[in-house]
């Protein structure tokens, strides 16, 4: 935006004026046609196998998914992903 108007006030053609109003036009249409970037939906999962890994196994593996899902969701919060 900053070099469309840099080009429109640089143009011997138009008038100081006339630059600053195109120049308030295209920043208004901008704000009102610009979207926020959105954020993606962090990713779940749910492991259905745990009946068949050892004992304590569950409880490790649901800790570091754990840590790891906390992980990418402040990532994802963070702008990041």
């Amino acid at each position: 935006m900053d070099e469309v108007i840099a080009h429109l006030s640089a143009d011997p053609r138009l008038e100081a004026d006339a630059a600053s109003k195109i120049a308030s036009v295209l920043k208004n249409m901008y704000d009102v046609l610009a979207k926020a970037p959105t954020q993606r939906p962090v990713v779940a999962c749910h492991l259905r196998a745990a009946s068949a890994l050892r004992p304590g196994v569950p409880h490790r593996l649901n800790s570091m998914l754990g840590a790891m899902h906390d992980k990418l969701a402040e990532r994802v919060a963070a702008g990041e992903l």
